[in-house]
């Protein structure tokens, strides 16, 4: 089908020819009381018809079924090629298009219009291959997907003198060989392109005088705004939009009864293409923190949160709060409520005995010798030397701390040559009494320190504080 508007470029192509034309005509015309035909002058844009009679050579060529012509002004790969404007002005992507995939955020939106102003298969806006059809009858799709016209072959059998072709473009058919040139037909007189074309908005018609005509908007062969010429010569203005509505990825029938493709980029926004329908995709990440899951448009997500404080993310990917699993245990990892292995510590005051529990030291151990209840070492539980012989019990004899379990040599008169081991006892410098157990760590002894009064100064002094010395 053909694309866009061409007449008001052509139009501008009679401007040459319009000053000796117009005399010329208007005169023979009023003479023979005949319609001359659209005037050179009345050819350009402001034609009140759009028309100029004597389109054509007779040469046997039919309407196109494509429809309307390339809304562009570009050069024409031959010489004789015209390229085809549309009379409202370049034609502008759709509204709802946006910027190729690296622009406006990396989507592009696919203009349904697309194929209005282009022709042959190429590449939309969005880089989509897509098929747009012919031109109008007369054009040629060139390597920008445009249509541009192409001047008809012997375009001037049965015309004279200077009028212009099919593509609007000015040229000299010369003198008749037989019979009067009149309205730049050879022995006719042409009607008018009103008449040739009768209800035909579009293509080519053939006239009185076997000369063909072009029936279009402004002397083209197509149709006004992005219309398509039917094969009936009508005009009808196609609504892709409406045709694809939220099909994409297939080919449908428009209101012209063209086929149009729907690329899987039509869908605007945030749609995507699932299963030939633009979709909305809706998260599927809703109560999940984590891991991937498949959204309503068949696309994969990645997941990710945080859960409220307290909880965890499970090993269901779902928040939840969890309740541990260990018990008495330490220095171990158990699983949790929530799935999540968690490492086992004691509370505080606990320590961790050989066998991975807690316990809460409270004494020595009832069973074993220099031991704790939770089974650790301490040398003030040891009541006789541990197995090994190496250090002494308490009441043990000792001459140094080192020699005791318990660390403590206590000076004792009691043990000849040495102390006692003993519980615990007082370094040199440490308070010591006078009088009973004295305390202080072997070698040292208690000596007076405070002398209090006792009868006259004269009497008995008696010592009752010391210090470990």
């Amino acid at each position: 089908m053909g694309r866009g508007l061409r007449g008001w470029a052509r139009g501008l192509s009679l401007a040459f020819v319009s000053t000796t034309a117009v005399l010329a005509l208007t005169a023979c015309g009023a003479l023979l009381g005949i319609d001359p035909g659209l005037p050179l002058d009345e050819a350009g844009p402001d034609a009140s018809t759009g028309q100029v009679d004597g389109m054509g050579g007779g040469d046997g060529t039919t309407v196109d079924s494509g429809g309307d012509a390339a809304a562009s002004d570009a050069a024409a790969p031959d010489g004789d090629a015209t390229a085809s404007p549309d009379t409202s002005g370049p034609a502008e992507a759709s509204t709802d298009s946006q910027a190729p995939d690296g622009e406006a955020g990396g989507h592009c939106t696919s203009d349904l219009k697309w194929c209005d102003t282009h022709c042959g298969v190429g590449s939309d806006n969005c880089g989509q291959m897509v098929s747009c059809g012919g031109c109008d009858q007369g054009d040629t799709c060139n390597s920008q997907n445009l249509c541009v016209c192409v001047t008809q072959t012997n375009y001037c059998a049965g015309r004279c003198g200077k009028t212009v072709d099919n593509c609007n473009n000015g040229i000299d058919c010369g003198g008749c060989d037989s019979g009067t040139c009149t309205a730049n037909a050879c022995g006719c007189v042409p009607e008018s392109t009103a008449q040739a074309c009768g209800k035909q908005q579009c293509g080519q018609a053939v006239n009185n005088c076997n000369l063909t005509v072009n029936c279009g908007v402004n002397n083209t062969t197509g149709c006004s705004g992005n219309g398509v010429c039917q094969s009936d010569g009508l005009c009808c203005t196609p609504d892709n939009t409406t045709a694809c509505g939220n099909a994409c990825g297939v080919t449908v029938t428009n209101n012209c009864g063209t086929t149009i493709n729907c690329p899987t980029t039509s869908c605007s926004g945030s749609e995507v293409c699932f299963k030939n329908a633009c979709c909305t995709p809706v998260s599927p990440c809703s109560g999940l923190c984590a891991g991937s899951a498949v959204d309503n448009c068949g696309e994969t997500v990645q997941c990710s949160g945080d859960c409220l404080n307290g909880q965890e993310c499970g090993s269901n990917n779902n928040c939840c709060t969890p309740t541990s699993n260990c018990g008495i245990q330490c220095n171990v990892s158990v699983t949790d409520s929530c799935g999540v292995s968690q490492p086992c510590k004691c509370l505080s005051g606990q320590v961790c005995t050989t066998g991975n529990t807690c316990c809460t030291v409270t004494g020595c151990s009832s069973t074993n010798n220099c031991e704790d209840n939770c089974g650790q070492a301490d040398n003030n539980c040891c009541a006789t030397p541990p197995d090994s012989g190496s250090c002494g019990a308490i009441g043990a004899g000792c001459t140094s701390a080192s020699a005791c379990c318990s660390g403590a040599c206590v000076t004792s008169t009691g043990s000849a040559g040495g102390g006692l081991c003993a519980a615990s006892c007082q370094p040199s410098g440490g308070k010591c009494a006078l009088t009973g157990s004295s305390a202080c760590c072997y070698p040292y002894t208690c000596e007076g320190l405070i002398m209090p009064l006792s009868g006259t100064l004269s009497g008995n002094v008696t010592p009752i504080l010391g210090t470990c010395q």
